[in-house]
């Protein structure tokens, strides 16, 4: 079982872990960088400002809202006389056959189709 003494300087390592935190939030609100902090057992951490993590989860969206859109939307092309159905449907590469194309749009996709 834990003396007083232990359990008093727990509680004041917990009452210095939140004064660091709760001095730091205007920072955290403001800074487009990192913030660090340091606790009471001398543990060092950092976390990013709100600024700086919007902006990483702004571009992740982002990437991620391209990757989704170059999946399922496509272009294909198709030309009866040179395209060849083992091509990728592009303009260099054209399909020789609509359902190919067609065949080709993801599930629950769109494409544009150019003859």
């Amino acid at each position: 079982m834990p003396t007083l003494e232990e359990v008093l300087s727990k509680l004041d390592s917990v009452a210095t872990d939140t004064r660091e935190v709760l001095t730091k939030i205007p920072q955290i609100a403001t800074t487009n960088g990192d913030v660090p902090f340091t606790f009471a057992d001398g543990t060092q951490i950092t976390l990013p400002g709100l600024p700086k993590l919007k902006a990483e989860v702004d571009g992740f969206i982002a990437g991620a809202k391209t990757s989704i859109e170059s999946w399922w939307k496509k272009t294909f092309y198709v030309n009866p006389t040179n395209g060849d159905d083992n091509g990728d449907g592009s303009s260099n590469t054209p399909f020789a056959t609509i359902s190919k194309a067609l065949a080709s749009i993801p599930s629950g996709g769109w494409a544009q189709i150019f003859l």
